[in-house]
Order: C-alpha cells, then structure tokens, then sequence
C-alpha cells in the first residue's frame, strides 16, 4: 500500500509549486490523508516537488529535498517509518534548481529512502558515494535506508523471488482477508469525510488479464 502527494495547480513536471497553506490549514487538510494511511501502516509515501513555505522556510526547496519535511514532519511529528519514495527526479520541480548529483544527495540528505528516476544515473551515483566518504551523509543515514528497502523486499518476498507473479496477486485481491481490508477502508473513508479512498482496485486491460491501479482521492471538501 501506498500514498503519494496530491496535485497542484502549477505542473511539477515544468516547474517548482507552492503550496501557500499556513500550518492550521495544511493540519486540517492536506495531510489529513497522509494521517490515516500512516495510522494503516502504509507502507511506502512518495514525495512531491512542491515548495510548502509553512513547512520548508526555503523557497528553492521542494518537499523532496526538504529535511523539514521529510524527517521532522514525516519521521518525527507523524512517525512515519516506512519507505520515502521521490517522484521521479527528472522532473522541472527539481532540474531547473538543482543538477543531477546534487539533487540526488539532497534527497538522501532530507530523508528519502529510494531515489525515483535520476536523469543521470551514474552522475547521481557518484555524487552520493562521495558525500558517504566524506561523512557529508553519515552511515547511520545510510544504513537506516538500506534497512528499510531491505525489510521492504523481504516483505514482498523479493529476497527469494525478483518476479511478480500476476495470478498470485490477483488471488490474493479476490481473497476474504483482502475483501476485510477494503471493508475498513470503506469504513474510514466515511467516517474522514471522504479524504481516503479505498487505495487498490483490480481493472481489466488489454495487454495483461489484469493490473494494479490506484483510485483517485475524492475530496468531499471542494
């Protein structure tokens, strides 16, 4: 299970975003979803690249290079401990302020566990070598990360099989047990006033008997 950051009127793709919400209104709305599926266990969140001037004082810093955000919001105040995924870091949000390597140790610097499409690879690599030798990224930092996707694979049995098996999944999502989770989704999306959406559905496609997607978040403020 996942959650990711919702949309912005500027385009990430292009540009950085601001989200100019003061931290009353970013409480009672933006991060009410983020609250819930934490309090789920969730276990991956993506980042965005979005500047949130009540969160990130630095309005060159998206959410995804932001310590602020990442580990004394996400980590500390929420007490998120799974998985912080980029959104792809190839993105306008970050290329237009930031090279590739730098980016790459900034991102790992904030807090993010896995690095989402670097537009250059190996410039990124390196970048974060060099800051692990020169102690710029400490060990600790590090090997926090390097638990977390590790415990992740193991999770997924990736450490005894690197290939998803469709039928499997698709057994598991038609299960009693799964039917049981959608149910309590169901039942938290109404008591939060439709801000969580039930996260996975099953949807017929042409190429493959069936694929994993993800409902949009309905929010019944608007």
């Amino acid at each position: 299970m996942a959650v990711r950051q919702r949309p912005t009127a500027a385009d990430s793709h292009i540009d950085l975003p601001v989200i100019r919400a003061d931290r009353a209104r970013l409480d009672q709305l933006e991060l009410v979803p983020f609250r819930v599926a934490i309090s789920m266990q969730v276990d991956s969140i993506m980042t965005g690249h979005l500047n949130v001037p009540a969160l990130e004082p630095d309005p060159d810093t998206p959410a995804t290079l932001s310590h602020n955000i990442l580990t004394n919001l996400l980590r500390n105040q929420l007490g998120y401990q799974g998985l912080i995924v980029t959104d792809a870091m190839d993105m306008g949000g970050i290329t237009v302020r930031y090279a590739p390597g730098e980016a790459a140790v900034r991102a790992v610097a904030a807090g993010a566990d896995c690095l989402l499409m670097p537009p250059v690879p190996d410039a990124a690599f390196e970048a974060l070598r060099a800051a692990a030798k020169s102690g710029s990224i400490s060990k600790e930092r590090l090997d926090a990360s390097v638990r977390r996707i590790l415990h992740a694979k193991a999770r997924l049995g990736l450490n005894t099989s690197r290939l998803v098996d469709v039928n499997a999944i698709n057994q598991k999502f038609a299960s009693a047990a799964w039917q049981k989770e959608l149910s309590g989704c169901r039942s938290m999306e109404q008591s939060h006033h439709g801000r969580c959406c039930w996260l996975f559905t099953l949807i017929p496609n042409r190429i493959q008997e069936k694929i994993l997607s993800a409902n949009c978040v309905r929010d019944s403020t608007r």
